[in-house]
């Protein structure tokens, strides 16, 4: 790496720790965070071989990306439960990927300082905190690394057609594929590549992308499963696939427009009540509106249509026509299609002004946008310290965000603050039933005993199966040491959570309780199977080997 290069590095690197410091001294939060890290044994055991194999064989979190898990679960081996570490190792990832960014184009147009300006927009841009600072979002900066490798290897790949190149870009897509599937579109960022900068007119332009589409058809079939697996996919009937397309349009365009002016950001943007036809139809006149523009000034001006074609196929995996989730759009999905916004306007501007004095203003006024952009990312990272910040946040920044309003509730200690934010959150939306549970859970903490069961019962009288309502009003029944109808609970639980290794760890519990150690030990074992890592369950399930050998003892004396 020559001295400008390092220079470049070193200036990426001392901006972005000092813009995201705050970040060390950020919890785990209670949204994702339970399901990857802190509630996980998988992961919480660190690298182990049985570990290894659940990573790549099971689909959890509504996922399949074994190497995020492995990267988490390397994290749990060096730091422990200690969340300092594991947003280190985050904001390493995305210090590398901003440095990597700079040397690909560095490397593609030979352009440093404007290299440079990539480099350093990706690293200081507040659209890319939640990536960063969200340490369940491990997978956006993991995979992005991965891609960018990837890129690298094309580049070098298409100087002189070396397989070994090759080899490595086809390795660097399937890794970035199992850290999150996000780069399935890769075979045409490469062509939107080819045609600039790196102006590639072989005929082989489009043959050596084909055998990309293995590995990414695997990966689709992977995620799309996991996704129905996790019942995270929405079907037609909860939102209709014109609201989609309509949602599509207004989402894209308010990318563009936090990407220029970075405010009102919220980890979860609430899917519409309903679509504003008008607006969305402005939205699509927009985007046309650029399109024709690129195709206008192509022949002059390459990369407005380069970049602007990048930023669109990038983000069509999570564009939102299938529907994951319930937000209408998410900071975390620019990570990677910054990128072609990036070097579009970068290069357009540069192009448009390219006489001395305005190189200087120009330069000027960008040195003022990367502070602002950078204070900004500060104070961004300050919300993520911990879940009341970010979800009251949401809060103020959005409308009707019962998510957040759930959420907020379940972080604070007040029960009275916390029920009124669970009422706030049924009062939007009274179909989302875990604010229901959150609201039973509060209320039996304040020894509201029957509102606590009539709320469970409610939701039980139109889901029988409903996973959380069961062992809520389970653990209800437990608590007031009713065990025939805490068992009943758990049994219909089990009808829809087979796979849940806590709802077989408590009926084995209560056959325990009923002095049932031959049945206890079945459920036990089943719980021990489906998550052989947890040492409550091998405690327990060594406790219970003991009074079963003392009670067969007994019989035999």
């Amino acid at each position: 790496m020559n001295r400008t290069k390092q220079i470049g590095a070193a200036l990426i690197l001392i901006l972005t720790i000092i813009s995201y410091q705050p970040v060390f001294q950020a919890d785990f939060i209670e949204y994702d965070d339970p399901e990857y890290v802190t509630q996980n044994d998988w992961v919480k055991a660190g690298i182990t071989w049985e570990g290894f194999q659940w990573a790549f064989t099971q689909f959890y979190a509504a996922n399949w990306h074994p190497l995020t898990w492995l990267s988490h679960m390397l994290d749990c081996e060096i730091y422990g439960m200690n969340p300092i570490g594991h947003h280190a190792t985050s904001l390493m990832f995305h210090i590398a990927n901003s440095i990597l960014l700079y040397l690909l184009f560095f490397q593609m147009t030979g352009k440093p300082y404007k290299s440079l300006a990539m480099g350093l927009l990706f690293a200081l841009h507040p659209l890319h905190v939640e990536s960063v600072a969200w340490i369940s979002e491990r997978k956006d900066v993991l995979s992005t690394f991965f891609g960018l490798l990837c890129l690298l290897s094309y580049n070098r790949y298409i100087q002189n057609f070396e397989k070994k190149y090759y080899y490595l870009t086809i390795a660097g897509l399937c890794l970035s594929l199992m850290s999150k599937s996000m780069l399935v579109t890769m075979p045409f960022l490469l062509i939107i590549l080819d045609i600039w900068p790196l102006k590639r007119t072989d005929c082989n332009r489009f043959k050596d992308k084909l055998p990309m589409f293995i590995p990414i058809a695997g990966s689709c079939i992977n995620t799309f499963i996991a996704q129905l697996d996790g019942q995270s996919v929405n079907s037609l009937s909860d939102v209709s696939i014109s609201e989609r397309i309509l949602n599509t349009f207004i989402s894209i365009v308010q990318y563009i427009y936090k990407t220029i002016w970075p405010d009102n950001l919220s980890f979860l943007y609430p899917y519409p009540e309903q679509i504003n036809v008008w607006l969305a139809l402005l939205c699509l006149l927009i985007l046309v509106g650029i399109l024709i523009a690129g195709i206008h000034v192509f022949s002059s001006m390459p990369f407005l249509l380069t970049g602007y074609m990048w930023f669109i196929v990038a983000l069509l995996p999570v564009a939102g026509i299938i529907q994951i989730g319930t937000q209408s759009m998410a900071d975390r999905y620019m990570y990677i299609p910054h990128i072609g916004l990036f070097w579009a306007v970068i290069w357009t501007f540069s192009s448009l002004f390219k006489k001395q004095l305005y190189n200087r203003i120009l330069t000027a006024f960008f040195c003022i946008v990367l502070i602002g952009l950078a204070c900004k990312t500060f104070y961004q990272a300050q919300v993520w310290k911990n879940g009341k910040s970010l979800f009251q946040q949401a809060i103020n920044n959005t409308t009707n965000n019962y998510i957040a309003h759930n959420n907020l509730g379940a972080c604070l200690t007040n029960p009275m603050e916390s029920l009124a934010q669970f009422n706030r959150s049924i009062e939007i939306n009274p179909k989302y039933i875990t604010s229901h549970i959150n609201r039973g859970k509060c209320l039996l903490s304040m020894g509201r005993i029957n509102e606590a069961k009539n709320v469970y019962q409610s939701i039980l009288n139109d889901k029988p199966t409903h996973i959380q309502a069961n062992m809520a009003l389970a653990e209800f029944y437990f608590q007031q040491h009713q065990l025939k109808k805490a068992l009943q609970c758990y049994y219909n639980a089990l009808k829809e959570a087979d796979h849940l290794s806590v709802v077989y760890y408590n009926i084995g519990k209560i056959f325990k309780e009923f002095g049932k150690l031959v049945e206890s030990e079945f459920f036990y074992s089943n719980a021990l199977n489906l998550n052989p890592l947890s040492p409550v369950l091998n405690y327990e399930y060594g406790q219970l080997q003991n009074l079963i050998k003392g009670s067969s003892q007994d019989q035999m004396d």
